[in-house]
């Protein structure tokens, strides 16, 4: 969905938007609303599966909050849903 690898044909539509045709600061800023977790590469081991869901919100909070674990109520339920 994030065009981490490109569509060789066929659409990809995200809340309205067609991401295959977005470029350069467009797609980023479309990326940022979409979160991705690998299953296995880039998984952090020293923590459990929430905290590596929550990740996906790093591009949305401040850093010191990402450092302290300070992620909002909603984005924990969230997370576990």
């Amino acid at each position: 969905i994030n065009r981490l690898v490109n569509p060789s044909e066929g659409e990809i539509i995200f809340d309205g938007q067609h991401l295959e045709n977005l470029n350069g600061r467009k797609l980023r800023k479309e990326r940022s609303k979409i979160g991705m977790i690998f299953q296995h590469y880039n998984l952090v081991g020293r923590t459990n599966v929430i905290k590596n869901v929550l990740h996906g919100q790093l591009s949305n909070i401040p850093l010191y909050k990402s450092l302290l674990g300070l992620y909002r109520h909603e984005d924990k339920q969230e997370a576990v849903d």
